[in-house]
């Protein structure tokens, strides 16, 4: 069995130690219980569930765990199958149905499968081919704590790239420990986090960059391979378990820690800010670890230091860079000021903007005019930038060469949209632009394809709403007379449903071509400069 990033990660956390308690992955009795009470079902404390779905097993199989590589990690034999209620899980666990938190919408792509659980057998470690200096189990820096005689071990998460106020957050929280000789547990993670989050090999190269900044303070660097949730007050409380099996006596924590970026569909943030901070120091002691409140760190421009707000005097100025004005920044390769982040952050960030890929991923029915949009848009952007390299993945080609054998179920349509959406995601990976056309009937598989791509660059779905009728007139291809004839089975709009997108960024119809290419164009153009 091949496992998606998310339950790679979760399995790497159980075997490496980083879910102790956790042995293995959830049966119904740990799953309930959990999800109910942030408690296994035999009192031991852990905040969220860790399953793993499958379309089909039996009691007693013996199920190879693998990665996309097909290399055996572990094997489970299996003892228990079960049907979750999902909606129950997330409301639960996650607090909310909505699936525009992230991990809510995964969770829900496991409504028709089946969890697992069982003895759990480590055939193989993990493969990872960078970074490895940085890649420490919990007993390599329990080796260390005994080797170095280190008291006091700070844990700090993120999965964002650490500017000058996350500099001075952790210098501050060394500081509150009262342990001159304190370290710094910088504890990055490297697993899935949310899909607009910056790539880790970028991150982790900034982490790099700035150790030496820290001059005599004891840093410790070590990845985390974990599957982020997103889920706030919850989450912060994992986040602090991990740490307290990787030996740190306390734990800095946040307002909104680890809450998604995303807002619910009625504009609301998903969780009350301060929630994480009271659910951690509600449960630090069953934990085991010590809070550190996080402070608002801003720079004080008038003393030209970082400081706590609070410490701020009123004739002060404060000087603040948002998120968006440092994405603008990045987009168009200006400079970061020195105050807000170190300047080898700042050129590895820049670097990195330079060269992110796009892709434009066109769909709609057969007729509606996909091809002659993806090849009439390549023409205008060459037109313009001359060095600009292209590929178009039309779905016709697609289908004669890299889906050569799949045929019409719907299984193979799924297969086929994934196969190009990979293809598009190594592309644009390597900093290309890419023009998909293809039907892409369901919107599962299309969300799944945004997920993966705008993992490395940027990603715009483009809905040709032609209408059938008027994909019928045009019938180019002579399919739709085929199909009504009933000599093509399984055809999109006739005999099989194309279903209506949620989250396409262009959608057009009664529109002339020229509009339409200078509508994207205008978008694109902006991304270039």
């Amino acid at each position: 069995m091949i496992l998606d990033d998310e339950t790679l990660y979760d399995l790497i956390c159980i075997l490496q130690g980083h879910f102790y308690p956790l042995t293995t992955f959830m049966c119904k009795k740990d799953w309930e219980s959990v999800c109910s009470s942030m408690y296994t079902s035999t009192n031991l404390f852990f905040p969220l569930p860790v399953t793993l779905a499958v379309s089909h097993a039996n009691v007693n199989d013996v199920i190879d765990l693998c990665d996309n590589t097909n290399y055996i990690i572990a094997k489970l034999h299996v003892d228990e199958v079960y049907i979750p209620d999902i909606l129950w899980e997330c409301e639960n666990a996650y607090g909310t149905i909505d699936n525009n938190h992230p991990y809510v919408n995964y969770k829900m792509q496991h409504k028709n499968l089946r969890y697992i659980s069982g003895r759990l057998v480590e055939m193989n470690k993990p493969r990872f081919y960078d970074f490895e200096k940085y890649r420490m189990l919990p007993s390599d820096i329990h080796s260390q704590i005994l080797k170095h005689g280190w008291k006091t071990l700070v844990g700090f998460q993120t999965r964002n790239p650490m500017h000058r106020s996350h500099f001075e957050l952790t210098k501050y929280a060394l500081e509150q420990t009262n342990d001159p000789s304190a370290v710094l547990l910088l504890n990055p993670v490297v697993g899935p986090t949310q899909p607009d989050d910056i790539e880790y090999s970028i991150r982790v190269n900034c982490y790099k960059s700035i150790l030496n900044r820290y001059g005599n303070q004891k840093v410790v660097l070590s990845l985390l391979p974990l599957t982020m949730r997103m889920a706030g007050p919850k989450e912060a409380c994992l986040h602090a378990l991990i740490r307290k099996n990787n030996g740190c006596t306390h734990f800095i924590v946040g307002r909104d820690h680890a809450g998604p970026s995303n807002r619910t569909k009625t504009g609301d943030n998903f969780y009350n800010p301060d929630d994480a901070v009271k659910m951690f120091v509600k449960y630090a002691d069953v934990i085991g670890i010590k809070p550190i409140i996080s402070k608002n760190i801003v720079y004080n421009s008038t003393k030209q230091i970082y400081q706590p707000i609070e410490r701020v005097s009123s004739t002060d100025v404060v000087y603040h860079l948002s998120g968006s004005e440092l994405r603008e920044r990045l987009q168009k390769g200006e400079t970061i000021p020195e105050w807000f982040t170190f300047s080898e952050v700042s050129d590895i960030l820049i670097k990195d903007k330079s060269n992110k890929g796009i892709c434009v991923y066109i769909i709609g029915l057969s007729g509606s005019g996909k091809t002659t949009i993806a090849n009439k848009l390549k023409a205008k952007i060459t037109e313009k930038y001359i060095t600009k390299k292209i590929t178009i993945l039309d779905g016709d080609i697609v289908r004669t060469n890299l889906s050569k054998g799949l045929g019409f179920s719907k299984e193979d349509r799924s297969t086929n949209v994934r196969r190009i959406g990979y293809v598009a995601s190594e592309i644009v990976k390597h900093g290309g632009i890419v023009i998909c056309a293809n039907i892409a009937p369901y919107d599962n598989d299309r969300l799944a394809n945004r997920s993966l791509i705008e993992t490395y660059g940027k990603y715009y779905e483009v809905w040709m709403d032609t209408s059938l009728d008027v994909c019928r007139a045009r019938d180019t291809k002579g399919l739709y007379k085929l199909a009504d004839e009933g000599k093509l089975k399984e055809f999109t709009g006739v005999s099989d449903p194309f279903e209506t997108p949620t989250k396409s960024d262009f959608v057009l119809s009664h529109t002339s071509d020229e509009d339409i290419i200078q509508s994207i164009f205008n978008v694109l153009n902006h991304t270039f400069v």
